[in-house]
């Protein structure tokens, strides 16, 4: 059965109707320092079907995760790292050709030292997007602030991708700057 592991801590949770079923379902985000885990469980009439589930990064202490719901999608933010830091919004939405959850759309940002990057990318409609900034400091020198150029867009078609299949975000922004460099995209 897809749980935390048993020396696992628990980040986030969240009792809603992900799915728009009428059924109240149950949605967790925890685990080690190396690696953590989001499981889900759809409930039906008498209890929970078994779960479904994705491993995610490891987690940033600084900024922290979420779990919402909108219009029968499940709503990850993350963030992962430490001195590079990457944040993610994940949406899945249930999904009966992967027997689960189908993961919908990724949007992910790093930034290391002053560089930013971005991608977002809707596994519907294929829509796709990457590019390039700066970060520079805000007026009060509080924060950093992303400045990106202009985004390259495309279409990438998917098959479904199934909430035990999410690519890892850095994996994703690594693959965009390899093929920036050799001139694709």
């Amino acid at each position: 059965m897809a749980t935390l592991p048993p020396s696992a801590i628990l980040e986030v949770s969240l009792v809603a109707d992900i799915d728009a079923d009428g059924h109240a379902d149950t949605a967790i985000l925890g685990g080690t320092p190396e690696q953590r885990r989001l499981v889900v469980w759809f409930g039906r009439d008498g209890g929970h079907e078994s779960p479904v589930a994705a491993a995610l990064g490891a987690p940033n202490s600084n900024t922290g995760a979420s779990l919402d719901t909108d219009r029968g999608e499940l709503v990850v933010l993350d963030a992962t790292g430490g001195d590079v830091e990457t944040r993610t919004i994940y949406r899945f939405r249930r999904d009966q050709v992967v027997a689960g959850m189908r993961l919908v759309s990724i949007e992910t940002e790093r930034y290391r030292g002053r560089d930013a990057i971005r991608m977002a990318w809707n596994l519907l409609s294929g829509a796709h997007e990457f590019v390039r900034g700066e970060l520079l400091d805000s007026a009060d020198g509080e924060e950093r602030i992303p400045r990106y150029t202009t985004p390259h867009r495309s279409q990438r078609e998917s098959p479904p991708v199934a909430m035990a299949s999410t690519p890892l975000p850095d994996v994703l922004l690594d693959a965009e700057l390899r093929a920036a460099a050799v001139g694709r995209d």
